[in-house]
């Protein structure tokens, strides 16, 4: 398997319409994680490749 760095914020430059001298994205979910999902389980990891999926809850199948 093959792990893939996350994306991370970047500075970047501000559009020339804006009379704000700075700019920011809301990040709603409260966490990022990195999933595997080619095996029999999936697996989910952090930023840090701590693995995760233990404290993650399942959903109830549909």
């Amino acid at each position: 398997m093959r792990l893939i760095a996350p994306m991370l914020a970047t500075a970047g430059t501000l559009p020339d319409n804006t009379d704000r001298p700075w700019s920011f994205e809301m990040k709603y979910d409260g966490c990022r994680m990195l999933a595997s999902v080619g095996g029999c389980e999936p697996v989910l990891w952090t930023r840090a490749m701590n693995v995760v999926t233990p404290q993650i809850p399942r959903s109830p199948k549909l």
